[in-house]
């Protein structure tokens, strides 16, 4: 089965949906490569693997972890050959790691699919298997920006977050989170080329979009 056919809209796939989509979740991988360097991963809900080879090529070990048999065989096929990456399947509710055995969790674009009662066992689950100074990479949509501004309701998604509310689950367990904001921008550019004075930079204004909260914790034992 091709990967059009594969794609439902719930979940990215490569080479299926549009290119705003592929770049926003590639991007997320291609940005925390250098945190997880020499770390012990686990990508949470990593889908079809891509994010979980994409961060293996830097991280000392990644396991990649979905819910879904086909999807977790397909992941295994398609990545065999790098040796530091494994893929289980599992649910985030209850992962099948030992206490304290990962540097660094990811999860990208996951809780908002699940019920506020998984939400909240997924996060005791990330500090169970988190070792003391390790970190929690996550992000998920805004809720007032990706849904209320737009009018606009996710068919798959079952609990959203605001700012606030995600600060405050965060919070549980972690003593310190930073967010970040992710969203497209147009940008156009004069550039005489010169290192020096007479570079001339004219950026556009930002086009409508999603914006997304990506959100690095680091857990230290409470």
């Amino acid at each position: 089965m091709g990967a059009s056919e594969l794609f439902t809209g719930e979940r990215f796939i490569p080479g299926a949906g549009d290119d705003k989509l592929g770049i926003e979740h590639y991007q997320r991988y291609l940005g925390v490569r250098e945190m997880v360097r020499g770390k012990v991963v686990l990508d949470a809900a990593c889908g079809e693997g891509y994010g979980s080879d994409l961060i293996a090529s830097t991280a000392k070990q990644v396991t990649g972890l979905d819910i879904d048999g086909e999807t977790i065989a397909r992941a295994r096929e398609t990545y065999k050959e790098r040796k530091n990456l494994r893929f289980l399947q599992g649910s985030i509710e209850s992962i099948p790691l030992g206490n304290a055995s990962v540097d660094a969790v990811v999860s990208f674009e996951t809780i908002e699919h699940v019920p506020e009662a998984v939400q909240h066992s997924f996060l005791n689950e990330i500090s169970r298997i988190l070792r003391p100074g390790g970190f929690l990479i996550m992000s998920t949509p805004n809720k007032k920006i990706y849904s209320d501004l737009y009018h606009y309701k996710n068919e798959f998604h079952i609990r959203e977050f605001y700012k606030e509310e995600f600060l405050a689950f965060l919070g549980q367990k972690f003593q310190h989170v930073k967010l970040y904001d992710q969203a497209f921008r147009v940008v156009s550019m004069m550039d005489s080329g010169d290192e020096g004075e007479g570079r001339c930079h004219i950026m556009c204004p930002a086009l409508r979009g999603s914006a997304t909260e990506s959100i690095i914790s680091q857990w230290h034992r409470m």
